[in-house]
């Protein structure tokens, strides 16, 4: 196979030398591509083993994918929820003393004790007082101020020095607090009053000093 490629060389050489004398006029330059094209060949036949293919290189085609990308979804928060806002002040009855309908005597003194719960979330300070309403005072002052402070939760006795009326009945004396800023509060969430109800009646008949 190598001999027949030695062969071929004059022969070669020979069309390059007929292409390098054709036709063209003298003294016109001309690219010699043909007798480019023939030292190529004939240097790939004087390689061994060299054989030159013109097999096209397939290209790598990556197959197309209908995958949907998933959608990222933000995961579920448990929001707690809050518990409704405490009220700064609020009150609770516990307990008295001279049970609605006590029967006095005329002028007679007595003491009327509340016992209050503070159920709100705001401390019950010396500024915070028990105040008169409405009714009669029963000869108590208009306003009783607490003798210490009263933390949320905890509970207090206010007390009232009062006289019952001269003339015989049934006698109301309605009460609330006060904060320090002068706002009026009472019991639970409708802020009800408390009071004090009594009856006067003479202990024997005719009463002492009246007809």
């Amino acid at each position: 196979m190598y001999k027949n490629r030695a062969f071929l060389i004059p022969v070669f050489l020979l069309i390059l030398a007929m292409l390098a004398c054709g036709s063209q006029p003298a003294g016109t330059p001309v690219p010699n591509l043909a007798a480019s094209a023939v030292a190529q060949t004939v240097t790939a036949l004087l390689v061994p083993g060299n054989t030159a293919t013109n097999t096209p290189v397939p290209a790598t085609v990556n197959p197309a994918t209908d995958t949907p990308i998933p959608a990222t979804l933000a995961a579920p928060t448990d929001t707690a929820v809050g518990s409704p806002t405490q009220v700064c002040d609020q009150a609770q009855f516990i307990s008295e003393t001279i049970p609605d309908g006590t029967s006095e005597p005329p002028t007679g003194g007595f003491t009327k004790t509340w016992r209050l719960k503070n159920t709100g979330a705001c401390t019950w300070t010396t500024s915070y007082a028990v105040v008169f309403q409405s009714g009669i005072t029963l000869g108590a002052p208009s306003a009783i101020a607490f003798t210490g402070n009263v933390p949320p939760g905890q509970e207090v006795d206010v007390s009232a020095n009062m006289e019952a009326p001269a003339a015989t009945g049934e006698y109301t004396s309605t009460w609330t607090l006060r904060n320090a800023a002068g706002v009026l509060f009472g019991l639970g969430p409708s802020n009800g009053p408390f009071w004090v109800k009594i009856k006067v009646v003479c202990p024997a008949q005719p009463c002492p000093g009246r007809p």
